[in-house]
């Protein structure tokens, strides 16, 4: 060493890198448990930041001009709910016929949650086209339309109150009739086949942290195809939206559309 040289040597342990223990792992596993538990922080991230703004880009968008009200299907606090056409005749064509809601209240969130749903579990959700918000035609103001497509307008309900049930839903559900006789058997098929599809759309809706919370017939709805497909519908109004869902405590919206194929 020169002669004026000083050398400081530190008392602290020396810095071998990364290391790895047991309390280290085990707060990993419970942070990487907790993002992606039910109904999972870290997906609900992408889908919010990464899936929503791309989606948007491939999309197509609508205005209020390029639909063309029809029949009033319902109307209840949330808001008003039309079958409607598409303005456009080859859009029309190729569309078909949808419905529109014009929401009175929530709109924002309502579009949010049909969003969300859409992109996390398609296969258990109606088809929702659109949402988006406009100037009202009179007054001041904004008001939000919602856009999905038509699915039918057969109730459970109203099929069970009649004397041939089941049986007037097993060409709907199944594609045709069973080789079999009237009797337990056969009931039984058709009854566990509407069942088994309305667990699995729910299924769909729980994994994504949505819960339903009122499940009944006047809510049950078949799409106009052979095999049908099965729709869950909130509030006796088709098309109307009314009881609370929560996801994740942050976010509430009346009553979800949804849909599951029957195979």
């Amino acid at each position: 060493m020169a002669c004026g040289d000083v050398i400081y040597r530190s008392t602290l342990p020396h810095n071998d890198g990364l290391t790895i223990t047991a309390p280290g792992v085990a707060l990993a596993l419970a942070a990487a448990s907790y993002l992606w538990a039910t109904p999972g922080v870290a997906p609900g991230f992408f889908d919010m930041f990464v899936l929503a703004f791309a989606e948007r880009l491939f999309r197509p968008t609508f205005r209020k001009d390029d639909f063309v009200p029809g029949k009033k299907l319902g109307e209840g606090a949330f808001g008003i709910v039309y079958k409607a056409s598409l303005a456009d005749p080859k859009a029309a064509e190729k569309q078909g016929d949808v419905v529109v809601k014009k929401a009175t209240e929530y709109g924002a969130v309502e579009i949010w949650m049909n969003e969300r749903v859409r992109r996390a579990c398609a296969s258990s959700c109606a088809d929702f086209l659109y949402g988006f918000r406009e100037s009202k035609t009179k007054g001041k103001g904004e008001e939000y339309w919602l856009i999905w497509r038509y699915e039918g307008e057969d109730t459970l309900s109203a099929l069970m109150q009649s004397k041939e049930f089941p049986y007037n839903v097993e060409t709907k559900i199944l594609g045709n009739v069973q080789d079999l006789p009237k009797g337990i058997a056969r009931e039984n098929k058709i009854v566990q086949t509407v069942m088994g599809q309305l667990l699995f759309a729910l299924d769909g809706l729980h994994s994504t942290g949505i819960v339903h919370r009122d499940i009944k017939p006047q809510n049950v709805i078949f799409k106009n195809l052979v095999p049908s497909k099965l729709l869950i519908l909130e509030q006796q109004l088709i098309y109307e939206w009314a009881s609370t869902i929560f996801l994740r405590s942050f976010f509430w919206i009346q009553g979800m559309l949804l849909r599951s194929n029957i195979s």
